[in-house]
């Protein structure tokens, strides 16, 4: 059996975020990390004791990032045409 992963992700600066969507609906997933404060990419089952050396995605006080980077996610995906569109971006019309 293949599995369809479907992985995409963007830099901007300190910040970094990814997405992963397993075709199946079963994973679909937001990292956001500040790369200049984990640049390992510390999940929180690392358990750091720095509130920056995490996924940073899940929380409120990064909301704000993690909807500009969204957004520049979904806006070079519009320019180098990609025809795939993730589970939380508005459908190709």
């Amino acid at each position: 059996m293949v599995t369809e992963v479907f992985i995409s992700g963007v830099k901007k600066g300190d910040w970094k975020l990814i997405k992963y969507d397993v075709m199946d609906g079963k994973i679909r997933e937001t990292q956001l990390f500040n790369i200049a404060k984990n640049p390992n990419e510390y999940l929180p089952e690392h358990k750091r004791t720095d509130e920056m050396e995490t996924d940073l995605a899940e929380n409120p006080k990064y909301a704000d990032k993690l909807a500009e980077m969204e957004a520049l996610l979904l806006s070079q995906m519009e320019q180098y045409k990609d025809p795939y569109r993730l589970w939380n971006q508005p459908q190709i019309k």
